[in-house]
């Protein structure tokens, strides 16, 4: 009989240490090992007896499934949701029979792409328990097309010296001037060549370095150095040796062969 009542025992608490206090959830696996368990032990409790060495009946408690299922747990979770955003590329489409003197076609916006991480934060009495990544959900982002032009189309401006062929003429450039005297400045340039007259400074992102341009005014040049207050629709011109011969002012700039 002890062997029995201690099988049937082991049972019920097999059953009770399955149970997870932190989910508070029981699968019905585990619930029937519980049930089962305390379902035996009343059943021994009332159906047999037995005495001890004083002649005294023995009893024993016997735990009633209200109370196991009572049991409040001390865990609390909180679902939190890290956000990141994703940004977009840029990508360049060449069109041969596009004029190159154009500006850039936006054929699609950009969009960023998001990427949300589903993070279960666990706490044990108010103190911070761990966490873990339930899942991670991806917008990817969207790129940037432009299309750029690669065909010259030639036109003829008349200059002092004669006419001249240029495909593409940029209007409204603040057009300064520079010797190797200024400050920054030496006798050789961003690109390694001689700074002087016939050597300018741009901003790669506006005219491409090496480019051949003329300014009226001042004459042919190459882009060939840069500057820090060189951005955007600026250039800068020049010059051996300045002696007042050139004044700031807006010009257009034309990009020859």
């Amino acid at each position: 009989m002890f062997l029995e009542e201690t099988g049937v025992a082991k049972l019920a608490v097999i059953g009770i240490c399955l149970f997870d206090e932190r989910d508070m959830m029981l699968t019905d696996k585990t619930a029937g090992w519980i049930l089962t368990g305390v379902a035996a032990i009343n059943l021994l409790g009332s159906t047999s007896g037995s005495y001890g060495r004083s002649g005294k009946a023995n009893t024993s408690y016997v735990i009633g499934p209200y109370e196991i299922f009572s049991t409040k747990s001390s865990f609390s979770e909180e679902l939190i949701q890290k956000m990141d955003h994703l940004k977009y590329k840029t990508r360049v489409i060449v069109d041969g029979g596009k004029d190159a003197c154009e500006e850039d076609e936006v054929r699609q916006q950009g969009r960023e792409g998001v990427r949300t991480t589903f993070v279960k934060k666990l706490s044990f009495e108010g103190e911070y328990y761990g966490e873990e990544v339930v899942k991670i959900e991806v917008v990817e982002p969207e790129s940037r097309i432009l299309v750029k032009g690669e065909k010259k189309v030639f036109k003829s401006l008349e200059t002092p010296n004669g006419p001249l062929n240029y495909w593409c003429k940029l209007e409204g450039f603040l057009a300064t001037s520079y010797d190797s005297t200024c400050k920054g400045c030496d006798l050789v340039t961003a690109t390694g060549m001689r700074q002087g007259y016939g050597v300018v400074a741009v901003d790669p992102k506006v005219i491409p370095l090496y480019s051949k341009l003329y300014v009226p005014g001042y004459g042919m040049a190459v882009a060939g150095d840069t500057g820090g207050l060189i951005k955007g629709k600026r250039i800068d011109l020049g010059y051996d040796s300045l002696m007042g011969q050139w004044s700031r002012r807006v010009v257009d700039v034309y990009l020859t062969e």
